[in-house]
């Protein structure tokens, strides 16, 4: 669950987070931590953020699909 929470505040992009992420990489489990310190390196500027697969328009994402099935 704490991967899951520390991908979405990275995803935010919000650095208010970051005493909070902090302080859960103390209590994260082992398989759980690399996440929390990925979405850390995302906020402080270190790492790309994750991809925002809304950032491109559908009608270009799938353009080659709808030619494709009109062949």
């Amino acid at each position: 669950l704490w991967s899951a929470v520390a991908m979405a505040l990275g995803d935010l992009g919000d650095l208010r987070a970051l005493p909070a992420l902090k302080a859960l990489l103390g209590r994260a489990e082992p398989r759980e931590a690399p996440a929390v310190r990925e979405a850390i390196a995302i906020l402080e500027g270190r790492h790309l953020p994750y991809p925002n697969p809304l950032r491109e328009p559908w009608t270009e994402k799938y353009r080659g699909i709808a030619s494709e099935m009109a062949a």
